[in-house]
């Protein structure tokens, strides 16, 4: 599955609201929702199963960013990465990113859980291999805070984790030459 053709005209103009807190604790309770909220295209955040009903399903949250179901199918060099982004990616006002270099790992640790959450809703399941991060690698810096926007990264010297990495390798990093998997996210927070 590749990158999913939404009427993005409409969903920018969408104003993201989350499910009252109230009901999300009753369905926690009850065993009603999801382990991770999910972003509607119509704007709702919410981890409530009854809240699926007769709504598109866009991404879910880890972290606060929204990664989004659907993905690129392949692998492709940082430096080419920008080809396959070139149509607006715009969510709700919100800029697209890949997701940071934390959120990569959390995922990377809990890789089994994630996949089977996104086959819920027929996404693209993450796969075996590089995923480029957000954060920046500086030569001055360890880790770069500030992240850089998803059309950027092709010419950057970014972060990355390998999901399927029996033991965290340390401060892994992409350069143009690498071959990664690009996932959209939006940051929420």
């Amino acid at each position: 599955m590749a990158l999913k053709e939404y009427e993005f005209s409409k969903i920018s103009s969408v104003c993201l609201e989350e499910n009252d807190y109230w009901n999300e604790f009753v369905s926690f309770i009850k065993g009603k929702s999801f382990k991770y909220q999910v972003v509607y295209t119509d704007g709702l955040v919410s981890s409530c199963k009854s809240d699926k009903e007769g709504r598109e399903a866009f991404g879910f949250v880890i972290n606060g960013e929204i990664i989004r179901f659907d993905a690129p199918d392949d692998a492709v060099k940082l430096k080419d990465s920008g080809g396959i982004l070139k149509e607006n990616l715009m969510f709700s006002g919100l800029p697209p990113y890949c997701p940071s270099y934390a959120t990569l790992r959390y995922i990377r640790k809990n890789l089994g859980k994630i996949n089977r959450f996104i086959k819920e809703f027929n996404g693209d399941q993450f796969k075996a291999g590089w995923y480029a991060s957000c954060s920046e690698m500086s030569e001055n810096t360890r880790f770069c805070l500030s992240p850089c926007n998803v059309s950027e990264i092709f010419d950057k010297k970014v972060y990355a984790v390998h999901t399927t990495s029996p033991r965290d390798v340390g401060y892994s990093y992409a350069t143009g030459e690498t071959e990664v998997f690009i996932r959209v996210c939006y940051l929420l927070y």
